[in-house]
């Protein structure tokens, strides 16, 4: 088992908004926020009430304080999801909507293009 970079988002952005893991959209660029504001590293980003991470934590029927506690004990990425398939076991209806909304996105194409991708 590997144990989690945490990234410092005050030198490089997080991972993009279309990244995808597990077939999810989101919840990379989430997980390395989430780790970020674990360890005061987050910068210019916002974790708690951003809008970006509540259309994942809707998707997923979770509160945000309830993937933070995930992400600070899951030793890496993998962990994450697997604390999403065995606790919140998603919708994939619901998973295909929001990758939908985010494929979709202008606002979040425009941040991705910012951030140099």
């Amino acid at each position: 088992m590997t144990t989690a970079t945490i990234p410092d988002l005050r030198k490089q952005p997080p991972r993009s908004p279309f990244e995808q893991l597990d077939g999810m959209m989101l919840l990379p660029r989430t997980i390395d926020k989430a780790r970020a504001y674990l360890h005061g590293t987050l910068g210019e980003y916002v974790y708690c009430g951003c809008p970006v991470n509540g259309q994942l934590f809707e998707s997923l029927g979770i509160a945000e304080d309830e993937f933070l506690e995930a992400v600070r004990t899951a030793p890496d990425d993998e962990g994450v999801v697997n604390w999403i398939r065995d606790r919140v076991r998603p919708d994939p209806a619901r998973i295909a909507e929001m990758n939908e909304r985010v494929s979709n996105d202008s606002d979040l194409a425009d941040l991705d293009k910012k951030e140099g991708r």
